[in-house]
């Protein structure tokens, strides 16, 4: 379910995974819908292109019709992050990083190297996909994709 929330379009970047509202002329009555999409581009004051990660076909859109994606257990499993159910937590090791996440809360700790070295850098709390993107960007300069 995505957040009706607008969002801030300081928050964005090109390659966040977003949600896209639009309407579908559908022959039965014109309905609201959402697909979740990649941001391609920013554009001028309003206007943003988005991939429809389905469809492989690019939308321009305005940041009104953006929303917040909530980061789940499966958003995490989908960037190729360890889950591990009996201990509510995810994992990843990066190039000079590991990330754990306590998945109840979507707290990401961060430890240098190893977590299991316990060298504990810092814990930050995302709630919603781009901003799990935009802080591992920041941490380890790789972008997240979508493990297949």
């Amino acid at each position: 379910m995505l957040k009706t929330k607008t969002m801030n379009k300081k928050e964005l970047r090109i390659g966040n995974i977003v949600g896209r509202e639009y309407w579908n002329p559908a022959p039965t009555g014109k309905t609201k819908e959402y697909e979740t999409c990649t941001i391609v581009t920013l554009e001028l004051e309003n206007l943003l292109t988005t991939e429809s990660l389905k469809r492989n076909k690019y939308f321009k859109t305005t940041y009104d019709n953006i929303k917040p994606i909530p980061l789940t257990t499966e958003w995490l499993e989908k960037f190729g992050f360890n889950i591990d159910n009996e201990n509510n937590e995810a994992n990843k090791d990066f190039e000079r990083y590991s990330i754990l996440i306590d998945t109840e809360q979507m707290g990401v700790h961060v430890y240098n190297e190893s977590y299991y070295e316990n060298l504990f850098l810092m814990y930050a709390r995302t709630d919603y996909v781009h901003e799990f993107q935009n802080l591992i960007f920041a941490l380890t300069n790789e972008e997240l994709t979508i493990k297949s």
